[in-house]
C-alpha cells in the first residue's frame, strides 16, 4: 500500500530528542495509534513537537489526543485534542506542542486523509439534538426527566466494549437523568446509546443503534428503578432506529462518509484545538 503522508513526533521541542515516524496509506481513511502502542515505543505522553508532511491526494491531518478530562483517563482517541493539518500538496508543517498547552500530553493519535475531493460537513449536535430531546422525553414519560442536554461525542475504535467493533467509529449519546419518586428522594441515573452510521452498497447513508446501556445510582430503590427504566431504554433504541431510517431516506448517494472529533465544519490547515465532548463532525464526500 502506497503511503499518503507521514508525520514525525519528537521528544523535545524544536525536533529535539528521540523521534518516531507515523504514516497512513493512500487508500486508508485513518491510521489510529493507540496509547498501548505509544507505550511499547516508550513514547506515551512524551511528544513535545511534531512535523506533518504533505499528501498529494488529501489534506493531511494529525489528531493528537490527551485521553483525559480533568486528569481522569478516558481511553484512546478521547479528551482534548490538537489537530494539525497540511494542505494538499502544500509545505510540511512543524509545531512545538508547548505553544498549544499539549507538551507531553499525547497519549493517542490518528492520522487522517481528509478533503480528498469535494465534501461537506455537518455537526452531529446541530442536526440531532432536537430530535434526541423530543424522542427521549416521549420515551421516559413522567417517571424521569433529562438533566440538561446530552453528551454527544464519538467512540472511535473502541476496545473492550461489548457489541462494538474496535475497527469502527460510533456516535455516542449519554444523557443524565433525574428519577422522580413519590415520598422518596430522587435518584440519579443515565442512559447511553451508540449509533452506527455507514454507506450501504448503493452509497446511501444508513444508521442504527448498535448498543445501549443504563445506570442507576445505588440505593434501596435502585433495582426497582432499573426494572422500570430498562424497557424504556430498549424501546428507545427501536424508536431511534425508526427515526434514523426516516430522516436518512431522502439523502442522496455519497462517494464517501467519515467522522471527525469535535466541531470541524471546515478543513483544518494549520492548527486547531478542541475536545471530543464538543461534538462530532459528519463528513460527506461528493
Amino acid at each position: 500500500m502506497s503511503q499518503s503522508f507521514s508525520a514525525v513526533g519528537y521528544q523535545h521541542i524544536n525536533k529535539g530528542g528521540a523521534s518516531k515516524l507515523f504514516g497512513v496509506g493512500q487508500s486508508a481513511r485513518y491510521n489510529p495509534i493507540r496509547e498501548s502502542l505509544l507505550g511499547s515505543l516508550s513514547f506515551d505522553a512524551m511528544m513535545s513537537s511534531i512535523l506533518v508532511n504533505p499528501s498529494s491526494t488529501s489534506v493531511a491531518n494529525v489528531l493528537l489526543f490527551s485521553n483525559r478530562v480533568l486528569g481522569w483517563p478516558l481511553g484512546d482517541f478521547a479528551g482534548d485534542f490538537v489537530n494539525i493539518g497540511v494542505p494538499k500538496g502544500g509545505a510540511a508543517h512543524f509545531e512545538n506542542l508547548t505553544d498549544h498547552g499539549f507538551n507531553d500530553r499525547t497519549r493517542s493519535l490518528i492520522l487522517v486523509n481528509t478533503s480528498k475531493g469535494p465534501e461537506f460537513r455537518v455537526s452531529f449536535r446541530d442536526k440531532f439534538l432536537d430530535t434526541w430531546n423530543t424522542t427521549i422525553d416521549g420515551a421516559l414519560g413522567s417517571a424521569a426527566s433529562r438533566k440538561g442536554d446530552p453528551l454527544m461525542t464519538w467512540a472511535a475504535f473502541p476496545e473492550g466494549i461489548s457489541y462494538l467493533s474496535s475497527d469502527q467509529i460510533y456516535l455516542e449519546i449519554s444523557q443524565q437523568l433525574n428519577i422522580n419518586l413519590d415520598w422518596w428522594p430522587d435518584y440519579d441515573a443515565s442512559i447511553t446509546y451508540y449509533l452506527f452510521l455507514y454507506l450501504d452498497g448503493a452509497h446511501k447513508l444508513q444508521g442504527y443503534a448498535q448498543r445501549w446501556s443504563a445506570w442507576v445510582e445505588g440505593g434501596i430503590k435502585s433495582g426497582g428503578i432499573m426494572d422500570k427504566l430498562w424497557p424504556k431504554v430498549e424501546s428507545g433504541a427501536g424508536t431511534m432506529n425508526a427515526t434514523l431510517k426516516d430522516s436518512l431516506k431522502s439523502l442522496p448517494a455519497f462517494k464517501g462518509f467519515y467522522h471527525l472529533p469535535g466541531r470541524q465544519l471546515a478543513p483544518t490547515t494549520g492548527v486547531e484545538t478542541g475536545g471530543t465532548w464538543d461534538d462530532v463532525t459528519l463528513v460527506f464526500e461528493l
